[in-house]
């Protein structure tokens, strides 16, 4: 017998969250311009999918699909995911030198990526270079997140 060490209480139950998870992905697809992002509130088991318009109409499209439709909770956004990950994709390139290297040879950005939950870009950012850090939130405003951290803290 194979032990089950999923969230659930049981491997059966463990396969339906996965497989709503697939089906907001799949939903995610087809709405692009209002999507936001989605994740699992472990502490109440329920799905938060967040969009920036339409939510009732979004919510009801949803629960046909799912599961588990009592899970699914609604929630408004600022920023669409499709917006964040674009961001992703220009920031190495458009704001930052890759080799860009603090004095310790720490590269002054150390990690990015979209946060669904916050609805934003999280950028760590090295302490010591406050100046990469101001120009981000400066030209970014709330799509973007700086975390200035020490060298030797953890990536995201």
């Amino acid at each position: 017998m194979q032990d089950y060490d999923g969230d659930e209480p049981t491997g059966q139950l463990q396969m339906l969250v996965n497989a709503d998870m697939a089906r907001i992905l799949e939903y995610r697809e087809d709405h692009r311009d209002e999507y936001g992002g989605r994740w699992i509130n472990r502490d109440d088991r329920t799905y938060a999918v967040t969009f920036t318009n339409s939510l009732e109409r979004h919510e009801a499209s949803l629960r046909t699909v799912l599961n588990l439709p009592e899970r699914l909770r609604i929630q408004r956004c600022l920023h669409i995911y499709a917006e964040l990950s674009a961001l992703c994709e220009r920031l190495p390139t458009e704001d930052w030198d890759l080799s860009d290297l603090d004095q310790n040879g720490k590269p002054a950005v150390s990690g990015f990526g979209p946060d669904e939950k916050e609805g934003v870009v999280r950028v760590r950012v090295q302490r010591s270079r406050a100046d990469v850090a101001a120009k981000l939130s400066s030209k970014y405003g709330s799509l973007i997140a700086v975390q200035e951290v020490n060298d030797t803290t953890l990536p995201i």
